[in-house]
This record gives C-alpha cells, sequence and structure tokens, in this order.
C-alpha cells in the first residue's frame, strides 16, 4: 500500500513514456490520490554551518 501525503496527485508513468511529453494520459499507469490530511513537516536550524550550508533537521509539524 502506498500512501500520497503530498497535497497532490501522484502520476506514476511506464517505462515507455519519454521526457518531455506533453500528454499527461500517455503511458499513465496509476494516479495515487493524494490523503486527506496531507503531512507537512517543519525545519529546525541547527544553528551550524559547514562549508556555507546550513545544517537543518526536519520534523513532524504539530496542531496544523
Amino acid at each position: 500500500m502506498l500512501l500520497n501525503l503530498t497535497p497532490h496527485p501522484v502520476r506514476l508513468y511506464s517505462t515507455e513514456r519519454e521526457d518531455g511529453i506533453v500528454d499527461l494520459d500517455l503511458h499513465l499507469r496509476e494516479v495515487i490520490a493524494p490523503e486527506p490530511t496531507p503531512a507537512r513537516l517543519a525545519t529546525i536550524e541547527l544553528g551550524t554551518q559547514m562549508d556555507g550550508t546550513e545544517l537543518v533537521e526536519f520534523g513532524h509539524r504539530a496542531e496544523l
């Protein structure tokens, strides 16, 4: 079972589909609809940097 926790449908295509095709239904295998309540992630800044890159941690967002 796959759960789509994004707020958008996820479209799965066969390997026969080439990139750049405009027709969304060509070689479409399945559409996974979003769950009624999508997942929301919040970033937690760790306050550290490494080579100019800020490090963050992801966690569940509460009380949405």
